[in-house]
């Protein structure tokens, strides 16, 4: 079993894990530490001056507590929008 789904994450690089799945955060508004260690765990990968989650990486993530299934859909632009609106509700 590859060693980036058995590792632990630190609350921190959960987060940015989550980041990087949702396209939310560009890579130098990201912890430097955090990226390098999940760099190290092969769950993420640098790509056109971005990051993105390998294989083991979306596996990771959907693993992941309320994790939103993105990959599945064939529409992550759709799920984004929906999470987009959650939160607009959610703050009022």
């Amino acid at each position: 079993m590859d060693r980036g789904l058995l590792a632990p994450l630190s609350p921190h690089e959960e987060v940015t894990l989550r980041r990087v799945a949702l396209g939310i955060a560009q890579l130098l508004d990201l912890p430097a530490q955090d990226v390098e260690r999940l760099k190290a765990l092969l769950l993420v990968e640098e790509h056109g001056g971005s990051l993105r989650l390998t294989p083991v990486g979306k596996k990771r993530y959907l693993a992941l507590p309320n994790s939103c299934a993105i990959f599945d859909t064939g529409a992550p632009e759709e799920a984004l929008a929906k999470m987009a609106d959650f939160i607009r509700k959610s703050r009022g």
